[in-house]
């Protein structure tokens, strides 16, 4: 229940509430704001729009921390992450699967939400947002992964303190202005090129990242370093 309330039930409130207000303004139950509206429907096909979406993307991974927290929600119990009988690189992505899954479902939801709330927006649109999506949610969730490996809060008495008392979620913060900062800078430099061909490069620096810190994580796994900090 604590894990529930702590972790899942505020992102899913968030995406209830989002998807029931957008069919209420798409049904015209609730009133639109045509200026609002207007803006959103020039943003389609636009990469300061796409942008704006991925910038929202990760937002709300931010609020999730399962992955921040997917070694020390353990204890002193985690030591145990080292002899059972699965690698460690495997269980690496293992502990990911967990946050990757809430951020596919988010990344549905919002496409979702945008559907509604502009049905003439294409769906290869929709599709480049969703996949885009994932991947920003893969980032982080394996980079805050690291982070808690490498900062694992073993100590505390009760799974309240896992969180509210986790001094790693500064990380959280940092890397969420880090990527919003970077979200902006692409769509300055990709404003003046083909939409699609911006997409496509956008996409291919996550993947790129993604594959990198694989790298980065099996290097580590090898050498003993990455879970070094649990004991």
């Amino acid at each position: 229940m604590i894990f529930f309330i702590q972790y899942i039930f505020p992102i899913t409130i968030l995406l209830i509430v989002s998807i029931i207000t957008s069919l209420y303004i798409r049904f015209g139950i609730l009133p639109k704001n045509q200026e609002a509206m207007d803006l959103f429907n020039q943003l389609n096909l636009n990469i300061e729009g796409f942008c704006i979406i991925l910038v929202i993307y990760q937002v709300l991974f931010s609020i999730i921390n399962l992955s921040l927290t997917a070694i020390s929600r353990f204890g002193k119990n985690a030591i145990f992450i080292k002899y059972i009988p699965i690698e460690l690189y495997n269980q690496f992505w293992l502990k990911n699967a967990l946050q990757i899954g809430v951020s596919i479902i988010i990344s549905f939801m919002v496409c979702l939400v945008i559907k509604i709330l502009c049905s003439s927006i294409s769906i290869g649109y929709v599709i480049a947002i969703f996949i885009n999506g994932i991947l920003i949610g893969i980032l982080n969730s394996v980079i805050m992964l690291i982070v808690d490996l490498k900062r694992p809060v073993l100590n505390w008495k009760n799974e309240y303190e896992v969180l509210k008392q986790n001094n790693n979620k500064l990380f959280q913060y940092i890397y969420t202005i880090f990527m919003v900062l970077t979200l902006m800078y692409f769509m300055n430099i990709f404003n003046d090129i083909n939409f699609n061909t911006a997409i496509l490069i956008i996409s291919c620096i996550f993947v790129i990242s993604i594959i990198f810190i694989d790298k980065y994580v099996k290097v580590q796994t090898k050498k003993n370093k990455l879970f070094d900090k649990i004991n």
